[in-house]
């Protein structure tokens, strides 16, 4: 008996995850940016009170060396139309090449992109 209910406490605390999808990310010089980047967590935050939460998805990318967060309401037809720099300033669009523009569309949207979940509703 005692067995069982050493193994049940051990498979509990083995079976429990974190249910933040970037509670294990570093970005921006921080870990969990979700929670840690007060202008990130803000934004979730008025996502929620606009009801849009449950149609959000932030992303990390990586564009020209630096990282940037992608947001996409996923009712959106727009590919990075949201993206901010850690800071938490726009990164304006126009400022790229065709080719770096078509690599963050990729990278957020993409198959096979070269991103990084950092919150979710899902």
């Amino acid at each position: 008996m005692k067995n069982l209910v050493l193994f049940l406490i051990l498979f509990t605390i083995v079976s429990c995850k974190d249910k933040s999808p970037g509670a294990g990310v570093e970005a921006c010089g921080v870990k969990d940016p979700a929670q840690n980047l007060p202008w990130l967590k803000d934004m979730i935050e008025q996502s929620a009170a606009s009801k849009e939460k449950g149609f959000l998805k932030v992303t990390l990318v990586n564009l020209r060396g630096e990282q940037v967060f992608d947001f996409a309401v996923i009712y959106m037809s727009c590919i990075a139309c949201q993206v901010y720099h850690c800071d938490g300033t726009r990164v304006d669009i126009s400022k790229y090449t065709p080719a770096e523009i078509m690599e963050l569309q990729q990278n957020v949207r993409g198959e096979n992109g070269k991103r990084t979940v950092v919150w979710s509703n899902e």
